[in-house]
């Protein structure tokens, strides 16, 4: 079942950055020429080039803002639950 909370912070997030498949969209009338690259294989990036797209940097805040909530409940965890009434025990069941 989707709480509310949750479907307020996802949906959202899909409206924004999912997006219709290229083959949906339709193209515009483009004069196609031979290919600089055969077709059995593909160009090799060079250097920074996909630094310069938009995904990269989606993916890369994504990643850095999961990194840092992970660190943040990971670090805050235990004085969360000492401040909640949780005391730790010095046996294990």
């Amino acid at each position: 079942m989707v709480r509310p909370a949750d479907a307020d912070c996802a949906l959202p997030a899909v409206f924004l950055f999912i997006r219709e498949p290229a083959a949906a969209r339709p193209r515009p009338a483009v004069e196609r020429g031979p290919s600089p690259v055969g077709r059995d294989r593909l160009p090799r990036p060079r250097g920074a080039g996909g630094a310069r797209g938009r995904r990269f940097w989606l993916i890369a805040c994504a990643l850095l803002l999961v990194s840092t909530v992970t660190q943040g409940l990971v670090v805050h965890t235990v004085p969360l639950l000492t401040d909640k009434g949780f005391r730790p025990s010095k046996r294990r069941r």
